[in-house]
């Protein structure tokens, strides 16, 4: 998240505007997310044996 607001706040400077804090940049795509995004959570264990846990996160637009 820090990476995108970062590459936002660059573009937003770029352009001559005044971009937003980070926590008001995650509120703001939080929201965004919510109603645009679909996000499917997969869970798979990986060497039970060793108690590695491997999450998969995949994200569709809407």
């Amino acid at each position: 998240m820090t990476l995108l607001h970062l590459e936002y706040a660059t573009e937003a400077r770029e352009g001559g505007k005044i971009p937003y804090s980070y926590r008001t940049f995650c509120e703001n795509y939080g929201k965004y997310a919510k109603k645009y995004l679909q996000v499917d959570h997969k869970l798979q264990v990986d060497n039970i044996t060793k108690g590695s846990l491997v999450v998969m996160v995949t994200v569709f637009g809407g």
